[in-house]
C-alpha cells in the first residue's frame, strides 16, 4: 500500500540547501564524473543547442537529430542532451590519466556552467545546491567559488526567451511543436551567421562571466 504524503512531508522532497548567486560557498572540481556521467539529465535551450552546433560546425537541426533526445510534453518541445551506451553526457570525454573533459568545453551548455547550483526556476532569486556533487564534501577550507550573478541572469533571459519563442510558434500560432522548434533554432543560427554575432552567441562574453 502506498503511503500517502502528509502536508509536512512535502518539505523532505526538497533536501538541497538553496544559495543565492555571488554568495560564496565551499566547492572544488574534483573531475569526477558524477555531473556527467550518470545520465542524460542537462535540458537545453535554443541557444545552447544553436552554439553548440556552431561550435561543431554542424546543421541545428542534425545536432538536435545526433546529439539530444526530443521530448513532447504537453505540446511543448523539451531538449536533453544525449547518453552514450553507458550513460554518460555524449560529450564527456577521458584522457589518459583517466580524468573527465568536456569534448565541447567552450560551448558547454549553461546548466553546466552554473553546476552544482541548479536553476529552481527562471527568475527565482536562489539555486539549489546539488549535494551527490564530491566537490563540495572534499573541498578544503578557503576552496570557494560561486554562482556568478552575470552567468545567472544571462541564463534566466535565455530561458525566457526561450519558452517565449516556442510558446508563440506553438500556442498562438498552432504550429507543430517539432516544426516549430526546428523554425527557432534555424532562425537563431541565422542570426549567429548574420555578420554581427549577437552577445548570446558570444562564447568569450560566457567565459568572462566565469563559472562555478
Amino acid at each position: 500500500m502506498v503511503k500517502s504524503l502528509r502536508l509536512e512531508d512535502y518539505g523532505e522532497l526538497r533536501k538541497n540547501p538553496r544559495i543565492r548567486p555571488g554568495r560564496p560557498f565551499r566547492f572544488k572540481c574534483i573531475r569526477c564524473d558524477v555531473c556527467c556521467g550518470t545520465g542524460p539529465n542537462v535540458h537545453l535551450s535554443v541557444f545552447d543547442v544553436v552554439r553548440m552546433a556552431h561550435y561543431l560546425d554542424v546543421d541545428v537541426v542534425t545536432f538536435l537529430h545526433v546529439y539530444t533526445n526530443l521530448i513532447i510534453a504537453a505540446h511543448i518541445p523539451h531538449i536533453g542532451l544525449a547518453g552514450d551506451v553507458n550513460g554518460r553526457c555524449v560529450f564527456l570525454g577521458f584522457d589518459g590519466e583517466g580524468r573527465t573533459y568536456c569534448k565541447i568545453y567552450p560551448a558547454r551548455p549553461m546548466k553546466c556552467r552554473l553546476y552544482p547550483g541548479l536553476p529552481i526556476a527562471p527568475g527565482h532569486e536562489e539555486l539549489e545546491l546539488d549535494t551527490k556533487c564530491p566537490g563540495l564534501e572534499e573541498a578544503a577550507e578557503g576552496e570557494e567559488s560561486s554562482v556568478p550573478t552575470g552567468l545567472y541572469r544571462q541564463y534566466v533571459e535565455e530561458m525566457r526567451m526561450h519558452y517565449r519563442f516556442i510558446f508563440e510558434e506553438v500556442v498562438n500560432k498552432g504550429r507543430d511543436p517539432v516544426d516549430a522548434l526546428y523554425g527557432v533554432l534555424r532562425k537563431l543560427a541565422e542570426e549567429l551567421k548574420s555578420g554581427r554575432l549577437p552577445d548570446w552567441a558570444d562564447l568569450d562574453r560566457l567565459e568572462k562571466m566565469g563559472y562555478t
